[in-house]
């Protein structure tokens, strides 16, 4: 069960094809591959397997030769760039070869047959990508191919192994699914790794961030490149909320652990790649590029620690960083902050204060950039900084900085940077008048939670005014800060951003704001605008779930009953009608559950959200919903959303407890994977002996 794992036909599957797969990440090479199993140990490889004629076997490296045997087929393939056993790659299987290229260099695609359209349409933008990342790093693609296969019943996203990428069959999808859903991240995340983890590797696998933080930060990097800033900013919000929804803080750069794979959480992957991008934000683009470059090259093909980065980014920039990689790197947790901005009449001024509220034993207190943006009426500008305050009344005496012509026009915008070095400082911006609106960080220089106190035309005028912030990280944020207050004029506010922001993210944001807020106001807001973005209709649709009101459930009934272009819509108006504990609501999601079997949709997205819908309704009709987290041709995600929902319904209802454990027993011999994890958890939320096998 580990190294090597093989799938075929079965009575949920009777016409599935066999397929081989190895995985290797982290010490699972030594289970199918005599080998030194850990990452710093390279080399070349050459592999020769002989399988029936009718299959195709992927491997690391060039392919040299197909030779016949009979009715077996002997594929030799040899990969000459040095690299680590872990990345080692066998993949056999009746696929289907789509063959593209990148200026030369061979990039090859593979899927079961019937799914060509569905691998074009995921995997297509590979050679885009690959001359993007090539052309930042100033370094070719550094292997003989590059190749793709989609094999079912992996247990991640993807593996990067060198030259060959494993990737989930999940990730292929139709064309209805397209709008809204993209293979592009996981293929550049993977994509990057060849370079980040496979090129460069890691020493020990303490110092995985330098593989798993490179290729999450480069999956915004393509969205930067090819969609442009918001998408770009997008990104950071997505990984920024991924690594705070984490339970626990530790040091990213970690020995203590018991198996490495403790360590692939959600600080080695988005708390990780922040702390790239604020690397990028601290020294600048042409720095940041100038320094990834030279560490590439110095260490290509060689194995790597931090300290390997930060020597190459010092000598790059002539800055001494040892303060950023100690303070992000080795030790746990994050800034959180709570900011205080208020306007001074008597002194014409913006007063800053910032407090760092952060606590435990291993806390820190940083030292951070604090960007301030502020759009005034035209006039001079001045700036002083007020050191760290001495007592909870007075800061100490301001040091005067020189005053700048105001530019021409009816406003100008004021960007100061401040550097924070206490746990309390208050900084001060002198302005000729009062600020129409103000905006901290707006460029996503730090990662950080924050608490921002400042008044509410403020807000309004950096979110939807006629000078709103040009940055999407900054207006989601001041949503998010809004929020906070029910008050009429917030729920104005959120209204004419989900009603007029330009970006769809925002306007995502809006909507799920509006929600929490669920005040009639709130809903009528809702009510009165359905976003044309199918990312941002969905949140619409789940803000919804929010009220337990007749027009929210009108709504999300007109949805069901008529569908939605989008998959992920339809789905979680299914949800949503779930939350809303409609009277009618259990009767319209049997219905949903029982059309969604007798027909296949994208990873049975709606029997999902049927199922979910009927747990947040609190449904006590259980079989139907057993039924799913049984059957094995099911795709894992629904059949997982199944053992939750059971899970939600038996802890709702204890007197449904040991049937539903019962109905689950025979999950513990289940072949998949992610089925088998998730089980122990959904026995756990039962809370009745009986669930104790």
């Amino acid at each position: 069960e580990r190294g090597l794992y093989f799938w075929g036909p079965t009575p949920d599957e009777p016409r599935a094809t066999w397929q081989m797969w190895s995985h290797g990440q982290e010490q699972e090479a030594r289970h199918w591959i005599p080998c030194h199993d850990a990452p710093h140990e390279k080399m070349t490889t050459e592999l020769l397997v002989t399988v029936p004629e009718a299959y195709t076997v992927v491997s690391n490296g060039a392919l040299l030769e197909v030779g016949t045997r009979g009715k077996s087929r002997r594929w030799h393939f040899r990969e000459s760039v040095p690299y680590s056993s872990y990345l080692i790659t066998l993949v056999v299987g009746v696929f289907t070869k789509l063959e593209d290229e990148c200026d030369g260099l061979p990039v090859e695609y593979y899927v079961e047959p019937g799914r060509e359209e569905d691998g074009w349409r995921s995997f297509g933008r590979t050679p885009d990508m690959i001359r993007t990342f090539a052309a930042m790093l100033e370094c070719p693609f550094p292997y003989e191919k590059y190749a793709q296969v989609a094999v079912r019943h992996f247990m991640f996203g993807g593996m990067e192994n060198t030259s060959a990428t494993t990737q989930t069959d999940g990730t292929l999808h139709d064309e209805r699914a397209a709008p809204d859903f993209t293979s592009d991240d996981l293929v550049a995340h993977e994509l990057a790794h060849q370079w980040f983890g496979d090129l460069l590797t890691c020493q020990h696998w303490a110092h995985a961030w330098l593989n798993e933080g490179f290729a999450t930060y480069f999956e915004a990097v393509w969205k930067e490149a090819d969609q442009g800033a918001d998408e770009f900013e997008l990104g950071l919000v997505v990984d920024a909320d991924a690594y705070l929804s984490e339970s626990y803080r530790r040091a990213i750069v970690s020995y203590r652990f018991a198996y490495p794979f403790q360590l692939f959480d959600q600080h080695l992957y988005p708390k990780a790649a922040w702390v790239v991008h604020m690397l990028r934000r601290a020294v600048g683009d042409e720095a940041f590029w100038k320094a990834v470059r030279l560490y590439v090259r110095r260490h290509a093909a060689r194995s790597v620690e931090t300290i390997d980065l930060r020597r190459a980014f010092e000598e790059a920039t002539g800055r001494n960083l040892e303060g950023f990689f100690d303070q992000w790197l080795f030790h746990p947790g994050h800034p959180e902050l709570e900011i205080d901005c208020r306007w001074d009449e008597s002194a014409r001024a913006l007063q800053v204060a910032v407090k760092q509220v952060q606590k435990g034993a291993d806390a820190v207190v940083y030292r951070l950039p604090i960007e301030v943006a502020v759009v005034v009426e035209a006039g001079t500008a001045a700036v002083r900084k007020a050191g760290a305050r001495r007592s909870a009344r007075g800061a100490s005496p301001a040091s005067r900085a020189g005053r700048r012509p105001a530019a021409s026009g009816d406003v100008r915008t004021v960007a100061r940077m401040f550097e924070l070095e206490h746990r309390e400082q208050t900084f001060v911006l002198e302005l000729p008048s009062r600020p129409v609106s103000v905006v901290i960080d707006p460029q996503a220089r730090v990662l950080k939670t924050c608490k921002l106190e400042m008044p509410i035309e403020w807000v309004e005028g950096a979110l939807v005014g006629a000078h709103r912030s040009t940055h999407v990280y900054a207006r989601v944020e001041l949503v998010r800060q809004i929020a906070r207050k029910a008050a009429p004029r917030a729920v104005e506010i959120l209204a004419k951003a989900l009603r007029s922001d330009p970006c769809w993210g925002v306007q995502a944001e809006a909507a799920t704001a509006l929600g929490k807020v669920r005040t009639p106001a709130a809903l009528a807001a809702l009510l009165s605008e359905l976003p044309k973005h199918p990312k941002a209709r969905r949140a619409w649709v789940q803000a919804l779930g929010e009220f337990r009101d007749a027009a929210a459930v009108d709504a999300l009934t007109k949805i069901i009953r008529r569908g939605d272009p989008s998959y992920l819509v339809e789905r979680e108006a299914l949800v949503s009608l779930g939350r809303t504990r409609a009277a009618d609501a259990i009767p319209r999601l049997e219905k949903a559950l029982s059309a969604s079997v007798k027909r296949r949709d994208w990873r049975d997205i709606l029997m999902s959200g049927a199922v979910a819908g009927l747990a947040a309704a609190r449904s006590e009709s259980i079989e139907p919903i057993l039924a799913v987290a049984l059957d094995r041709s099911r795709y894992w995600a629904t059949r997982v959303t199944a053992l939750g929902a059971l899970a939600t319904i038996g802890s709702a209802r204890p007197s449904l407890a040991p049937r539903i454990a019962e109905g689950m027993s025979p999950l513990f011999e289940d072949p998949e994977h992610l089925v088998m994890y998730r089980l122990p958890d959904a026995y756990a939320s039962l809370g009745h002996q009986g669930a104790i096998p």
